[in-house]
């Protein structure tokens, strides 16, 4: 069995870190009728929803049209994190800003 890069403990704690980084960012952004936990809890799916989704594909680009070699450097994975992360970013902030509606569909 291999050793993991990263230890199993500080990637929980970091996956924590980066929910409650996430608790300010939805209290700056969201809309003044927003209830603070329904904001976080907006924020954090469609943070999370969208970046998985975006890095997946990035990931499987870059491994279909770089050299095997460039696909691992650090350059590549900070681009494809920070290419990821932006429009997730974007999506979870535009979805907090919106008033909640409390009507039911018809």
């Amino acid at each position: 069995m291999e050793d993991p890069a990263i230890p199993m403990p500080l990637f929980w704690l970091a996956i924590l870190a980066g929910l409650a980084l996430c608790w300010p960012l939805a209290q700056c952004l969201r809309h003044p009728r927003q209830r603070p936990l329904a904001a976080w809890l907006i924020f954090t799916s469609a943070l999370i929803g969208v970046a998985a989704v975006l890095f997946s594909a990035l990931v499987a680009i870059a491994m279909q049209v770089l050299p095997p070699g460039a696909a691992e450097s650090g350059a590549t994975a900070l681009i494809v994190l920070v290419l990821a992360l932006a429009p997730a970013l974007a999506a979870a902030g535009w979805l907090v800003r919106r008033p909640p509606d409390r009507r039911m569909p018809k």
